[in-house]
């Protein structure tokens, strides 16, 4: 699913550059990745941020997403994993006037994403049941934050701009829905070109 989120997300940002008359070939994005390797134990995960150049002028759903999921798997080998867990320990003996900047920006990083797993059951509240969930993510120095929660077979996107960098919502609305319909196709399409099972089987 991440593939599928992070191919939308591109198309839509390539979309919108073209709108805006500046075409890109790639977005530097950064997104929270778990490197816990799958054999280690403990209750806790490893997660930390990789960057990715995200590729927006791929017209073709399928590349895009296997140029990420290449990306993705190099990000966990740790080549590409925020340096920002290197000088951490550093930072702990900085001035708080020092830190005040720091932040993705300092790393030339335009956009993060993140994809949240949610209860794949229908959830309530006072006996209210939750229609939908908007997840609003912090955009920490970038242009914007991009972030997914899923919740019962449901996927909700949620886009935290900076207008100076966004200068139109609006296109940009457009162009987000126009991403996320060129990747949603790939699955229609399979499924209405799929052959119905005749053996019986559920």
């Amino acid at each position: 699913m991440n593939d599928a989120y992070l191919a939308a997300i591109g198309a839509a940002l390539g979309h919108y550059h073209d709108m805006m008359g500046v075409p890109v070939e790639a977005v530097p994005l950064a997104m929270p990745v778990n490197v816990r390797a799958s054999g280690e134990s403990g209750i806790s995960n490893n997660w930390t941020s990789a960057m990715l150049a995200l590729p927006t002028d791929q017209p073709d759903p399928i590349r895009r997403m296997q140029q990420v999921r290449e990306q993705v798997l190099t990000a966990r080998t740790g080549s590409s994993l925020d340096p920002g867990r290197l000088v951490a320990p550093l930072a702990a003996w900085l001035p708080n006037a020092a830190l005040a900047g720091a932040g993705p920006g300092m790393l030339g990083i335009d956009v993060q994403a993140s994809n949240v797993p949610g209860h794949p059951d229908e959830r309530y509240i006072a006996g209210a049941k939750i229609l939908s969930n908007v997840p609003i993510g912090p955009a920490p120095g970038v242009a914007m934050m991009v972030t997914m929660v899923s919740q019962a077979r449901h996927c909700y996107i949620g886009v935290n701009l900076d207008t100076a960098a966004v200068t139109d919502a609006d296109a940009f609305a457009e162009s987000l829905a126009w991403g996320f319909d060129d990747v949603v196709a790939l699955g229609r399409a399979d499924t209405t070109t799929s052959t119905p099972s005749t053996d019986g089987a559920a």
